[in-house]
């Protein structure tokens, strides 16, 4: 509620920065302490009335207001080349001077993001013809390595299929090792010989 006149209406969204020595002016409702301010019918909405506050250091101060439509908001103000202390007290209050209303507040969050300083002395990627030699000069020893992995299996399964054919077939089950297996059966006709391919 207002305490005097003014050209502004109430209820009112204020900003204050204090040094922690000057008093509120009660009677002319903090118009003296006031940083930045907006005026908002916050009273009796449809939705929650939620108030948002981003402050980017030593650029600015953002005040937004939630409280017309859902997902909905609205700049309540800004203040550029604004710095608040390292460990700010963050305060609300419905107090404007002798008459004052009640507003209950459900809940506050905070959250923060401290950005790194970019590294001053950060190596860059060299560019240029000797990157590209090793580059290339990489997917040779890349090759070289596969290439080793494939003659070293060849060789295993060549020495295998050898010691196979000594021990009288894959498995040790008899036939010869040739471009198929040769085996004896049995059919129900009677005797015979067969080549499995």
């Amino acid at each position: 509620y207002a305490n005097s006149r003014h050209t502004y209406a109430f209820p009112r969204i204020m900003g204050m920065l204090g040094d922690g020595k000057t008093v509120y002016d009660v009677g002319n409702d903090g118009a003296s302490n006031e940083l930045a301010a907006c005026s908002a019918n916050v009273r009796k909405t449809d939705i929650a009335t939620k108030l948002k506050l981003i402050y980017f250091k030593d650029e600015y101060l953002n005040v937004q207001l939630h409280y017309k439509g859902w997902d909905e908001w609205t700049e309540c103000f800004t203040v550029y080349d604004v710095s608040l202390p390292n460990t700010p007290y963050l305060g609300f209050t419905a107090h404007t001077g002798d008459i004052s209303d009640n507003h209950d507040i459900i809940s506050v969050s905070t959250s923060s993001a401290i950005l790194a300083d970019a590294p001053i002395n950060m190596p860059t990627k060299k560019s240029g013809s000797s990157s590209g030699f090793w580059t290339f000069l990489s997917f040779l020893v890349k090759l070289a390595g596969v290439s080793l992995v494939g003659v070293a299996a060849l060789a295993g399964y060549r020495a295998y299929a050898r010691n196979a054919k000594r021990r009288g077939g894959f498995g040790g089950l008899g036939g010869e090792c040739h471009s198929g297996i040769t085996s004896t059966f049995k059919s129900l006709g009677g005797e015979g010989e067969g080549k499995i391919v």
